[in-house]
This record gives structure tokens, sequence and C-alpha cells, in this order.
């Protein structure tokens, strides 16, 4: 995996548990970041000798080398009143950390998103005509609507971040997620950040899929 993806990954996942924990990790530039989780809200962070917000404005360039995770402690650095809150913090980690590298084996391809165990049927598209090809089948709002809510009831408050970098992701690489291909490669990408089973078949069932 990506260091930069795996690092933000666990973020991610201490944050929806509402965990606890001390996050380090070095850049190839020889920096280090070090991020406090407590009751799964960032309250402290530093990176390049900076604190708290000036720490912050500097995320949108980071390159990690490698992460490790310590059990939570009471930092040694001093409170951070100044820290913007953890979406807002989380949504230039996931801006400075490239979440849309990938190795090149765990780059998806359209056709495994046309290949999918995912992809069943489409949503209601009225007025497409009989041997429209796929991509310009065009899916009605309502559908990506009914799509964002249903994963944030199955992930919970940080839904929102994931679901606007995966959409942007799925819009880069097939130019809309408002045809077939875009909308089951987004429908795709958002069950694979749900951990939890059930989860995921309470998901797909409720946007029509099961």
């Amino acid at each position: 995996m990506n260091r930069n993806r795996e690092f933000l990954t666990i973020v991610l996942k201490i944050i929806k548990a509402k965990g606890s924990a001390n996050l380090f990790a070095s850049t190839i530039d020889g920096n280090l970041i070090f991020i406090v989780i407590k009751d799964g809200e960032i309250t402290k962070l530093r990176y390049r000798n900076q604190s708290g917000a000036a720490a912050v404005q500097l995320l949108d360039s980071i390159k990690v080398k490698s992460c490790s995770v310590k059990k939570y402690t009471e930092a040694f650095l001093p409170s951070q009143d100044d820290l913007p809150s953890t979406g807002d913090i989380l949504k230039l980690l996931l801006s400075g950390l490239s979440w849309k590298v990938a190795k090149p084996q765990e780059t998806r391809s359209k056709k495994s998103v046309e290949g999918s165990k995912v992809e069943k049927k489409l949503p209601n598209t009225e007025g497409a005509a009989e041997g429209v090809p796929p991509k310009t089948v065009v899916i009605p709002n309502s559908a990506l609507t009914n799509v964002k809510k249903a994963f944030q009831e199955a992930v919970g408050p940080i839904a929102g971040v994931i679901y606007d970098n995966i959409y942007q992701e799925v819009v880069q690489e097939f130019g809309s997620a408002k045809n077939s291909i875009g909308f089951h490669s987004l429908v795709q990408r958002l069950t694979e950040e749900i951990d939890k089973p059930q989860h995921k078949k309470e998901f797909l069932k409720s946007i029509g899929y099961l």
C-alpha cells in the first residue's frame, strides 16, 4: 500500500472508531508528523517544528516515508486551542497525502469495474433508450444523493470526507459519476471503505443493489 494512503487509513480508522492514540510519521524530507487523537478527535498536531493551526497549513505537501501508532498518552505538547476541527484537518490530509495515488497493481481499472460483483443494476434512468451505450446513460442526482446518505449511515461522521474524495477520484478517471461506469465505480469504491460485512450489506440494500 502507498505509504501516504496507509497513514491516512490508520488515521481515519482511529477517528471512525472514536479511539485514542498517538501517531508518528516520518516524511521523505526528514521531518516528523505527530498527531494526538483522543476519543475520535484530533487534539494536537505538530509538523516541521510547527504546532496547531500553523502545522495544519503545511499538510498539503507531505509525503510519508514510515508511520507508527503508539498507545495514547497525554502529549508533552501544550494545549492547541487554535487547532481547526477534525473534519477540516482530514480534508487537508486527504489533499496532502495524495489519496488518489496507488501502486499499479492496486489501480482500479474500468474493466474491473464493469465486471465487479457489486455491479448488479442501475438506478432508475428514466428516458434512456434501449441500446444506449452505458457511458451515455445519465444517472439522476437523486441516485447520487441516496448513495451519499446511505454511505454516511454506514460509516459515520467521516463519511463525507471519504465520499467527496472518492467522488473526485471517479470523476477524474471516468469523466463523470453520472454515467453507468462511473456510478458503479463509485458504489464499488465506497463499499470497499465500509469495514463491517453487515454494514456493507445494508449499504448495498439501501441503494438497490441487493
